[in-house]
């Protein structure tokens, strides 16, 4: 398997920096998936920031430490599980100050871009769960439409290959907005549920 991903990787890698203007003219910084390959369940986040190109890792800044500290609240730990982007590289724009980068939202063709490489990862990991943090993943997942508001926390089974899609918020959301993080306990809470119930079966 991980002859396979090495190959995702860089076939991901070469037809990223074949387009041109992807990133705005900014140079591509990729960051790919991490974790165990065996894991029942995947994370997938947005796209790297900053502290993960500088490490090489996904979810190693500010929203990894939330996401690992809700994760081992519930006996989850980093290491079992698969975690990745659905966009692969930093979405970066020019910052204030020559010479500086800024995070930048995704733009729509990148979300659908990243759906036909996601569920390509996704084909080669095969977890039984697959947790969307935050609106860019589930929009490459379940569609433009959904908004991870009314999605969080609800189970949806049946549309990507025989997996459990079950969305929650992105970690990062808890630093702008300090009254979700009951909501984020519930949610991992109920993943815990979600895995239990699914490795019952």
């Amino acid at each position: 398997m991980k002859d396979l991903i090495h190959e995702f990787n860089k076939k991901y890698e070469e037809y990223m920096l074949s387009i041109d203007g992807i990133n705005n003219g900014i140079k591509l910084e990729f960051v790919f998936g991490d974790g165990s390959m065996n894991s029942v369940v995947m994370l997938v986040g947005e796209a790297p920031g900053k502290d993960e190109v500088m490490l090489k890792k996904p979810f190693v800044g500010q929203a990894g430490r939330i996401l690992q500290r809700f994760l081992e609240s519930v006996d989850i730990e980093r290491q079992d599980v698969y975690i990745t982007n659905a966009i692969k590289y930093r979405l970066s724009k020019e910052g204030k100050r020559p010479g500086t980068f800024v995070n930048r939202p995704a733009k729509t063709e990148e979300i659908e871009l990243a759906r036909v490489f996601l569920l390509e990862e996704i084909d080669i990991v095969k977890p039984v769960i697959i947790v969307p943090m935050g609106n860019v993943p589930l929009k490459t997942l379940l569609g433009k439409n959904m908004n991870i508001g009314e999605c969080h926390g609800r189970i949806f089974e049946g549309v990507v290959n025989d997996a459990i899609v079950y969305p929650i918020y992105h970690p990062a959301s808890l630093i702008y907005n300090r009254s979700l993080e009951k909501v984020y306990e519930v949610d991992i809470s109920n993943l815990r549920k979600v895995i239990n119930d699914t490795m019952r079966k």
